[in-house]
């Protein structure tokens, strides 16, 4: 396993006057757990978004037995996770499956999800 280094999760994108960044499948799982918990600036519909890619991530993660999807799941279902313990677990799941399924998953739960709006 390679070591986990935060800056390969939020990588600046080159020349952005409004400083965008390039994110991992790992860190876009993560934004969407804090926008499933965030009740200050969070509508119910980003909820709903949030809550939906998570649960298409875990599924691609369960259907290649990655061994701790038992413990991301347990982490990512309530408030309070310590980015620092569930980053790399998460960066680790990611290297463990086929990127493009995972891709094709996240993508498919975003458009279900724009399509409901």
């Amino acid at each position: 396993m390679k070591p986990f280094r935060l800056e390969d999760h939020f990588r600046p994108i080159p020349d952005d006057p409004e400083g965008g960044l390039y994110l991992s499948a790992a860190a876009t799982i993560w934004l969407a757990y804090d926008a499933l918990f965030d009740m200050e600036d969070g509508s119910e519909q980003g909820r709903a978004n949030a809550r939906e890619l998570i649960r298409a991530c875990m599924a691609v993660f369960r259907a290649a037995r990655f061994p701790k999807v038992g413990y991301l799941e347990t982490w990512l279902d309530r408030p309070g996770a310590d980015v620092c313990r569930v980053l790399p677990v998460l960066a680790e799941a990611c290297d463990a499956v086929d990127s493009m399924r995972l891709m094709e998953s996240m993508n498919r739960a975003m458009r279900d999800d724009d399509s409901a709006t």
